[in-house]
């Protein structure tokens, strides 16, 4: 048998089901969305908070701290400098932007 024969097996020997509700009857037993929507929301901005404290104490406040005053100097200063003075602060930021990205994300589904 080819595919066109199958093809026109099942074209042939094809019926057609009313649909009488199933459609409607299925939309209404299905779990409603917005009682879960919320719960990505919840987990992303727990794990996100445990990020954060864990870089406050495996790196320390003052290590932050002081990486973020030299960025601010060097931005003032406008000369060339490496971006190993100003990555806590690179990192920092894309932690909240892809947190929020991901928040944004959860509540679209």
């Amino acid at each position: 048998m080819t595919e066109k024969d199958l093809y026109n097996i099942f074209k042939e020997n094809r019926k057609d089901f009313s649909d009488e509700a199933f459609t409607r009857n299925l939309k209404h037993r299905l779990p409603d969305r917005n009682r879960y929507s919320v719960i990505p929301q919840i987990i992303i901005a727990i794990f996100a908070s445990v990020g954060f404290v864990l870089v406050y104490f495996i790196i320390g406040i003052d290590t932050i701290h002081s990486a973020l005053n030299n960025f601010v100097h060097l931005v003032g200063n406008v000369k060339p400098f490496s971006l190993y003075h100003i990555f806590p602060y690179i990192f920092l930021l894309a932690t909240m932007f892809l947190t929020g990205y991901a928040m944004l994300k959860a509540g679209e589904e």
